[in-house]
């Protein structure tokens, strides 16, 4: 490579001046700004001038900006690109806002419990000082009225003794024996006097106030904790926009239909997994059915990677990738027998996915595609999750490639597993009578996690912390599947009640008034809102 010219994927960065410059938007990167922008690196996913194109992007597939309109219209969509790139900035301005807001939180808390901790301090003080007047004042009554008046009279029987040796060399045999019998008698009260016989229980009691005060200040102690997390924020509102009752139609169904897999497509469109009828359906975004293709055995789920859709059909143990074109048809593109028997799907990156398995302690693959979608290469992902064998439809899996975090559910134990694969920590998230059967889940708005509680008949919303934010009631049995938008803008559900199953979308929408001003700090305040679900009307 010669000098001067750039390595692909490692562009310059720019200055915030040079951003704001439209002149140096149109220009490369890589040259100083001295080519105009002509080509777009399909593989890098970066755009390049003619000279960056064939030196520095020559073995990938290039694009000429301007075709781009016509062979990928979704990529340079502006509407959509400016729609969420606000989302974003929102996003970020309510994160920021948040922020503040909780750093004014830990300070306040911060001064409250060093106040506490004074306080507490000198209440100790003066109990001990308390204890120690008191201690002192039990010593002096009991060794001045007590114990000196009996040691006193020890010297009072120690003179008797002299009479005593007298006596003994006599030949009086009565004073011998009266002296021998006073003697014991004096000696067994020496003996029960002979040491200080000082009371203690008064002390034990002032020990034990004195402990209880200092027990409860080292615990009052132990437990301060500041909170430095952001509050508990979901400033969107999900409208449910479409129901259908799924139903035999005589045409595309012959059954009542079971999706056991949902995700969304371009130009608006979802493909649904009907593993009852063994069905890939497409449908359009008033849920009107245009294709379908059908399989030999059941499939149970379905990932959009671009334009091509990935089909597990765990029975034959194969994955089949389909091209949906502009024109609504399903053309299988790829057949391609695994390993293993994938049920939960769910997307990676532009050319991976991650897959449950069955029947595996290791239950977590990632399957990467080459050769145009053609070809696969399957590898054990390591996690932290508990090792355990699943069967079908007891665990689904999501993912979010900006926050890094893989998630499952365990329907059986009543779990959820969260994988914080930037520094490898699991969390177990447990809810008692609210999460029940969990099945399908989701990374939504504000990076919270959304889970079905299929014996709920609800929607839970758990902070990317752990925390649970919210129980939201659906009006639908037994919702297990759940999908939301990559651009999170719109989210699937569906149920697997016999005769009352639905097919929903919802939109979500992003309240920009979810910032309000607080009237009586002049700061401004985040409205805990959580979401509403809007019935359709």
């Amino acid at each position: 490579m010669a000098e001067g010219d750039s390595v692909p994927g490692r562009h310059l960065s720019l200055s915030s001046d040079e951003e704001l410059d439209p002149d140096n938007i149109y220009r490369c990167r890589s040259h100083q700004h001295t080519h105009p922008i002509e080509y777009y690196c399909n593989d890098h996913k970066e755009m390049c001038c003619v000279k960056e194109a064939f030196d520095g992007h020559r073995p990938c597939k290039t694009t000429k900006i301007g075709e781009l309109h016509q062979l990928e219209p979704e990529l340079v969509d502006l509407p959509q690109a400016i729609s969420r790139t606000e989302r974003i900035c929102f996003q970020s301005v309510t994160m920021k806002a948040n922020e503040k807001l909780a750093r004014e939180n830990l300070n306040r808390q911060l001064q409250e419990k060093i106040q506490n901790i004074e306080r507490l301090k000198k209440t100790i003080m003066e109990q001990l000082d308390a204890a120690k007047e008191d201690f002192q004042a039990v010593a002096a009554r009991e060794t001045k009225e007590g114990t000196l008046n009996k040691l006193d009279h020890m010297e009072n029987i120690s003179t008797f003794l002299d009479l005593s040796h007298s006596v003994s060399q006599g030949s009086d045999v009565t004073k011998k024996a009266i002296i021998s019998l006073y003697l014991r008698d004096k000696a067994q009260e020496a003996k029960q006097n002979m040491f200080v016989n000082f009371e203690m229980e008064h002390t034990r009691q002032i020990n034990m106030t004195v402990n209880r005060w200092l027990n409860r200040a080292l615990t009052e102690t132990t437990l301060l904790t500041f909170n430095s997390k952001p509050m508990p924020v979901s400033s969107v509102q999900f409208k449910l926009s479409v129901s259908i009752l799924l139903r035999a139609d005589g045409r595309w169904l012959n059954n009542e239909p079971l999706i056991s897999g949902l995700d969304f497509i371009s130009q608006q469109r979802i493909l649904a997994v009907d593993n009852r009828n063994y069905k890939l359906i497409l449908l359009n975004a008033d849920l009107t059915i245009v294709n379908v293709h059908t399989f030999d055995r059941a499939p149970v789920d379905v990932v959009v990677i671009g334009n091509s859709a990935v089909v597990s059909i765990p029975g034959y143990q194969i994955l089949e990738v389909f091209d949906i074109t502009r024109d609504n048809r399903i053309v299988l593109k790829a057949h391609l027998p695994t390993i293993s028997q994938y049920s939960s799907l769910c997307k990676f990156d532009d050319t991976s996915i991650i897959g449950c398995v069955l029947h595996d302690k290791n239950f977590i693959r990632k399957v990467t595609f080459c050769q145009h979608m053609t070809e696969i290469k399957e590898n054990i992902l390591r996690t932290p999750f508990p090792a355990k064998k699943f069967k079908i439809s007891e665990m689904y899996c999501g993912y979010d490639q900006e926050i890094n975090r893989l998630i499952v559910t365990d329907k059986q134990n009543a779990k959820v597993y969260i994988h914080d694969r930037s520094d490898d920590s699991l969390q177990t998230l447990i809810e008692k009578r609210k999460l029940v059967s969990p099945q399908g889940v989701a990374i939504g708005p504000f990076w919270n996690t959304y889970v079905c509680s299929e014996q709920t008949n609800s929607l839970l919303q758990f902070l990317p912390s752990g925390e649970l934010l919210d129980v939201h009631p659906l009006n639908v049995k037994f919702p297990h599947v759940l999908r939301i938008s990559d651009d999170r803008g719109k989210m699937l559900i569906s149920n697997r009640r016999d005769g009352q199953r639905f097919l929903q979308v919802y939109d979500i929408v992003h309240w920009p008034d979810c910032i309000s001003s607080n009237s009586e700090t002049g700061k401004k305040a985040i409205t805990n809102t959580g979401f509403h679900i809007i019935p359709l009307m």
